[in-house]
């Protein structure tokens, strides 16, 4: 029986397999969804700068907590 964490207290789950098949059948869920760059831009930008790592390194010359910002606080 799968049991959703959200329909009972935490101290309820006690059988580590129904965390793995909640988690299951939400990544089965993202699977199958489709993002879309004008209503997620702020994903797009994060995976652009994945894809493109060496040239914002060339472009700029900040810290870790600065490209962490701007992916948190999209300009």
């Amino acid at each position: 029986m799968v049991v959703d964490p959200g329909d009972m207290e935490l101290d309820e789950l006690g059988n580590p397999l129904d965390y793995f098949n909640i988690y299951k059948r939400k990544l089965q869920e993202l699977a199958h969804e489709k993002f879309d760059s004008e209503k997620d831009n702020q994903f797009f930008s994060y995976l652009d700068r994945l894809v493109n790592a060496e040239d914002y390194k060339k472009k700029e010359k900040s810290d870790g907590m600065a490209q962490l910002r701007d992916f948190v606080v999209d300009k």
